[in-house]
């Protein structure tokens, strides 16, 4: 049994702003590698779906789970757009018991959101299906082309063709608790994790850790969320409900930024658990939340 993925596309005018559900719709992107069940609700421009952009403005892609998901999206220097979550397979075992069996599920779309058929198999990559909750949370594109993965087993990269890159870690996967976030700082690759043993990581090239940032390639934290690194390769990171902090680029809390390096939200601004932070065009950060 197969359900569709759906990948909306807003007008060109607002490009970053493509809204994604592979079977069920989804914010941006979570905040920890957790899925629920939300109404369409992209964020579109005034002139609404791109009609130009597969059927109307929706591509549907179908993936071999009855349960679809759609974690993040990332654009390549040549438009096309690499799409990255989970396909799982939902079985009410009981009427209290829902087993889930799931697996990475990827997907590249043409300028036009027809499938890139130079990608994968048809233009999909779907991992077998393992009783669990895995799948993959977010996506990075290297200068190369080459895709750099994170997900709730671990960092892997793929060639630009989504082939496996064996040349990353090993046998192009570098396994552990390391997500769900991933970026790039310069040629080496940026994850932070929710989880005390996750923590701010970078790793080389290779997929080694890069022991010249942090501690041994690691800055320990009780948490950390969605980031962005700036021109400078200093990171701003969500640290907490109601903090972001940001960090230089050697690792190191950059006490020159707010108070010793973090900065607070004042109190009637919060209004969710769900924060991001983004770089306006002159470098300052804006920090949004759910509500």
């Amino acid at each position: 049994m197969s359900t569709s993925a759906d990948l909306f596309r807003p007008s060109p005018v607002r490009r970053r702003r493509w809204f994604k559900s592979w079977g069920v719709s989804a914010s941006w992107r979570k905040r920890r590698p957790a899925f629920e069940n939300l109404e369409g609700r992209a964020l579109l421009s005034a002139q609404g779906l791109d009609a130009q952009f597969a059927q109307e403005g929706i591509a549907t892609t179908a993936f071999s789970g009855n349960h679809n998901l759609v974690n993040a999206i990332a654009v390549q220097s040549d438009g096309k757009l690499v799409a990255v979550g989970a396909s799982q397979l939902l079985v009410q075992t009981t009427p209290d018991i829902t087993t889930i069996s799931s697996g990475y599920a990827m997907a590249r779309y043409n300028v036009d959101g027809s499938l890139d058929t130079t990608f994968g198999s048809g233009g999909k990559i779907e991992a077998s299906l393992v009783t669990g909750n895995f799948g993959a949370d977010d996506v990075a594109i290297q200068n190369d082309g080459k895709l750099v993965v994170v997900g709730s087993d671990g960092l892997s990269r793929y060639n630009s063709d989504g082939s496996v890159d064996s040349s990353f870690g090993t046998n192009g996967v570098v396994s552990g608790g390391i997500g769900p976030w991933v970026g790039l700082h310069g040629d080496k690759i940026v994850t932070a994790g929710s989880s005390s043993s996750s923590g701010l990581r970078r790793f080389n090239a290779d997929g080694s850790l890069d022991t010249t940032f942090g501690e041994q390639g690691v800055v320990s934290g009780p948490s950390f969320g969605q980031f962005v690194i700036d021109g400078l390769g200093r990171i701003i990171v969500v640290t907490g409900v109601d903090t972001i902090a940001r960090y230089t680029s050697s690792g190191l809390l950059d006490t020159t930024f707010g108070n010793s390096g973090q900065v607070t939200v004042p109190e009637a601004t919060r209004s969710g658990d769900t924060q991001r932070v983004a770089l306006a065009p002159d470098g300052k950060i804006i920090w949004a939340s759910s509500i």
